[in-house]
Parts: C-alpha cells; sequence; structure tokens
C-alpha cells in the first residue's frame, strides 16, 4: 500500500510542473476592446452576450461601467439586442471579464 501511494506521489509530483507551465506560458488577456451585435441582455444578472468576429462572449457589467451614445452616457436599460456596440473590459482576479466602457458603433456602411 505504501508503494502505491508513493508512486502516486511521485507521478503528482512528476505534473505538476507541466501542470503549472501551461497555465503560465498563454495566460489569458487581461483587458482588450472588442465590437459586436448583442445577442442576449440579463438586466438582473448584470450580463450581456456579444456576437463577435470570434463568436459569442459573455461579458459582466457594474456600477463601475459606462455607456455612451456620442458623448450622452446612457443606462443599461437603453442596450436592446441586436444593438451593435463597441466596448472595453478587463478580466479580474476570479476570471470574470468585465466592462469598463460601451459606446454604441455606427451601423455598418451600405454598399
Amino acid at each position: 500500500m505504501n508503494a502505491v501511494l508513493r508512486l502516486a506521489a511521485a507521478v503528482l509530483l512528476l505534473a505538476l510542473p507541466a501542470a503549472v507551465g501551461q497555465t503560465t506560458a498563454n495566460p489569458p488577456p487581461r483587458a482588450g476592446q472588442t465590437r459586436g451585435t448583442i445577442q442576449q441582455l440579463d438586466l438582473t444578472a448584470k450580463r450581456l452576450v456579444l456576437q463577435t468576429a470570434t463568436g459569442p462572449q459573455t461579458f459582466a457589467y457594474t456600477a463601475a461601467s459606462h455607456l455612451f451614445r456620442d458623448k450622452e452616457k446612457l443606462t443599461f436599460d437603453k442596450l436592446r439586442p441586436g444593438d451593435r456596440i463597441a466596448l472595453s473590459w478587463y478580466r479580474d482576479a476570479t476570471g470574470q471579464v468585465t466592462i469598463n466602457r460601451i459606446k454604441f458603433a455606427l451601423p455598418p456602411e451600405e454598399p
């Protein structure tokens, strides 16, 4: 039994550096900007799902998040699914992605 426990401990110790190296080699970005179209909006949970060029992404927002149309500051209840927006975000210590600022994006130009 002791031999089995020692073997299991040795395997775990050997695997630990590889696991740590994998998580620190390519850490996720801590902040960024993106744009897209709102797919879902949950005002109660303070979350929105944005369809971006790379697929849907979920973002949280707080009382410190800001929403603007031109220079006018708006409240989040003015957002609607289908709105095109550009936003800046940050990733907190827990990994949650939170919005700093949203601006309504201009509609695409017609050909």
